[in-house]
């Protein structure tokens, strides 16, 4: 837990990623950080006057495509719009950066914790690809240029 408590001390609640605050459902205002200046970085917090409310993990397979991504949302602050805010955030920074594929996979776990999840993703532009018919598990597939257009 110091090594964490380290970490989220070294993000600002500003970014290069966007410079627009995230505003909840409560008003209270959250950035996109990285730990890193890396080009192609693999964790985006989400932060907010009282540290990290969430992240969102990234696998990049080549300049302009996401091979594997997850979100998550802190318990404490779901409910308050943040993982739709996170979501729409992210892909209008990966639009930016001329990303066209972005896929995902959803575990059992999380669809049972959170079954509304797969519609959750369709509503956001994500193909939902069910593993099995029972549907314990599921890819997700986005093209950014066939659902926001050329860019």
């Amino acid at each position: 837990m110091v090594a964490m408590r380290w970490f989220l001390r070294c993000i600002k609640p500003t970014s290069s990623l966007d410079a627009d605050a995230i505003i909840d459902r409560h008003g209270e205002p959250f950035w996109l950080a990285t730990p890193t200046s890396d080009r192609y970085p693999t964790l985006i917090e989400l932060v907010g006057h009282h540290g990290a409310a969430g992240f969102v993990e990234l696998s990049w397979s080549q300049e302009d495509m996401i091979e594997n991504f997850g979100i998550m949302i802190h318990q404490s602050y779901r409910g308050r719009g943040l993982g739709t805010a996170l979501l729409r955030a992210l892909t209008a920074w990966l639009r930016r950066r001329r990303v066209v594929v972005v896929r995902g996979f959803v575990r059992r776990s999380d669809l049972n914790e959170h079954p509304h999840l797969l519609d959750w993703y369709a509503r956001h532009g994500f193909t939902v690809t069910p593993v099995d018919s029972v549907v314990t598990a599921a890819f997700l597939t986005c093209n950014l240029r066939r659902r926001f257009g050329i860019f």
